[in-house]
């Protein structure tokens, strides 16, 4: 297991663990545990952090958090650092190739992130096969795909979710 974070508030104290995954062993347990929920059939939460762009020239994906509701998990937001983990950032780690192939994937703005995976991994099928962003199902949901893209909180409140997204802020 990676190095664990307590992410609290001053209202709600601890929210949730941040398990930071910075070595190939944390990383493979990481992903070994989302596999397991996924094959339970459980979604997987997946956001990207780094330069986004097809090309990545400013180092690409660094880092990859993931989050499922699966009871045994539900409280850890494992956070994959790309940058120090090699089967990550060349795109040859087995499980997440297999993650990626069959489970569940929800996205939030997920475009450039997706176009980020495939710049930086050609040729290697790292692209999420069964993926729903939730930022398009509330644009169709609120004018029949007319209206504007809005950021995760504000999805968060105006479909009535309890809290905000503070791991968005964390990561800021």
């Amino acid at each position: 297991m990676g190095d664990i974070y307590e992410m609290r508030n001053e209202a709600q104290g601890v929210l949730f663990d941040a398990e930071v995954c910075d070595d190939e062993r944390s990383a493979q347990s990481a992903l070994s545990r989302l596999e397991h929920a996924a094959k339970q059939n459980y979604a997987i939460a997946l956001d990207l952090e780094g330069d986004l762009s097809p090309q990545g020239v400013d180092g690409g994906i660094r880092l990859m958090q993931m989050y499922t509701d699966y009871s045994d998990y539900c409280d850890t937001v494992f956070v994959l650092d790309l940058n120090k983990v090699p089967s990550l950032r060349e795109g040859r780690n087995k499980v997440l190739r297999r993650l990626f192939q069959t489970a569940k994937i929800v996205m939030h703005g997920m475009d450039n992130d997706l176009r980020a995976l495939y710049g930086q991994f050609p040729g290697v099928d790292l692209i999420p096969k069964r993926v729903v962003d939730i930022q398009k199902v509330d644009q169709q949901r609120r004018e029949n795909g007319s209206g504007t893209l809005r950021g995760l909180n504000e999805v968060l409140g105006a479909w009535g979710c309890a809290g905000r997204n503070y791991l968005k802020d964390w990561f800021k």
